[in-house]
């Protein structure tokens, strides 16, 4: 079965749109890059994430064991680049770090990145 290299959703709708043709009847989309990349970064596809390198494991495995409801900016910024990295998406970083959009992206980041990190060390 060949793999499959989509990052996540964005890039799921952008070849259906290919195959279907609707894409060719629209023509260029003003927005469509931002919003293929938005929608990846949201719902990636976990299968192709890489494995955590052994520093980033130690580095998940300390965070999880003391993780807060809403961590410090510093522990999101890192929480930002090792999900951009190890899903291999543009890196994201938040606006405002007390905004509740920014709490719920960063926790299904870590939720994410949770499940990676779970079957990596079944």
């Amino acid at each position: 079965m060949a793999k499959d290299n989509s990052k996540g959703l964005g890039d799921v709708i952008e070849s259906i749109t290919t195959i279907t043709g609707i894409k060719s009847v629209v023509g260029e989309c003003v927005g469509c890059n931002e919003r293929k990349e938005r929608l990846n970064r949201k719902y990636p596809n976990l299968k192709n994430a890489r494995e955590f390198t052994k520093e980033e494991l130690k580095y998940w495995k300390n965070f999880m064991k003391v993780r807060k409801a809403l961590p410090e900016e510093k522990v999101i910024l890192e929480i930002c680049v090792l999900y951009s990295e190890i899903l291999s998406l543009p890196y994201w970083e938040p606006v405002k770090f007390n905004h509740s959009g920014t709490i719920t992206s960063v926790s299904n980041m870590i939720d994410k990145l949770d499940i990676i990190y779970k079957n990596q060390t079944k």
